[in-house]
């Protein structure tokens, strides 16, 4: 497996172990409460979430950096740069268009905490897909 394949899967499970329980608890059990600004109680949840992703990204780099020093040093080859080059961009044609969607119509129909949940679900969306599609290619040139 390339070393940049387990870069991807690496930010894909600490994405999802962090950040999907916060978006399921947003949007699952919290769906119709509306939450006074600032709302600190949900600030505090998110940045639970946000800090525990930051620290298993950390973790997980030094991780793979220690397990296979000669490829994290290596530089990227074509290959890679292609694959990096088509999920770039892919997920910015995604985060564009949500963030275009939450920052351009949501306040005109939403307020608070909802913006602010909808824009956190569009960068994970985003990076979902973008991680996706690294995996997905490196594994289809294996096989």
């Amino acid at each position: 497996m390339a070393f940049r394949e387990r870069i991807a899967w690496m930010m894909l499970l600490s994405m999802v172990a962090t950040l999907g329980p916060y978006l399921i608890y947003s949007y699952g059990f919290q769906q119709g409460v509306v939450i006074p600004m600032p709302g600190f109680e949900q600030l505090k949840l998110y940045g639970i979430a946000s800090s525990a992703f930051a620290v298993f990204v950390g973790l997980g780099y030094l991780v793979l950096r220690l397990k296979y020093p000669a490829d994290a040093k290596a530089p990227a080859d074509e290959r890679d740069l292609a694959i990096e080059r088509q999920s770039y961009r892919a997920g910015y044609w995604i985060l564009l268009t949500g963030i275009i969607i939450v920052g351009i119509y949501k306040p005109f129909v939403e307020s608070g905490w909802s913006i602010v949940n909808d824009a956190i679900c569009v960068v994970f969306i985003t990076e979902f897909v973008r991680d996706t599609i690294i995996v997905r290619n490196y594994y289809k040139q294996r096989s």
